[in-house]
């Protein structure tokens, strides 16, 4: 996947985003996870079902570019729970705060235990164990962004 880093150290990727007359918006995603390779398959996905998307390397990074977009830029973020630093866990009732209408999907190499349990709110704060990622990702994102 080609990439280019923006001028605030975030990787920025190609998307079919509504600039040309005639086509629908997309809801623009944001990808946390400190994991590279777990963070280009995100993107590399959702850009396959045509989402635009930006990531971010965890979720200080994250929170700083929910601070600086507009309302409404972003709809979904998917977040990885276990970072170095700020973990997902921490960041997400800043992001719940910060946006009230974005939609979050968490995610883990670790079954849902009832930490995790604990976070969900239906239809606005989802989970996927990485585990099952191929199977449950985008089916998830789907769900998550036409739920109201």
């Amino acid at each position: 996947m080609d990439s280019a880093v923006g001028m605030d150290g975030t990787e920025q990727y190609p998307s079919n985003d509504a600039s040309e007359p005639g086509m629908s918006a997309r809801p623009r995603i944001l990808v946390v996870d400190d994991d590279r390779l777990v963070r280009e398959l995100a993107c590399d996905l959702l850009l396959e079902e045509g989402y635009p998307v930006e990531m971010a390397l965890g979720a200080g990074q994250a929170l700083e570019m929910l601070r600086h977009a507009s309302p409404g830029h972003f709809h979904l973020v998917v977040l990885d729970l276990y970072m170095p630093g700020m973990s997902g866990q921490e960041a997400l009732p800043e992001i719940l705060a910060l946006c009230p209408d974005i939609k979050v999907i968490l995610m883990s190499a670790l079954d849902a235990d009832s930490d995790i349990k604990s976070l969900l709110r239906p239809g606005r704060v989802g989970f996927i164990c990485k585990t099952r990622f191929f199977d449950s990702f985008v089916p998830k994102v789907r769900q998550m962004l036409s739920e109201p």
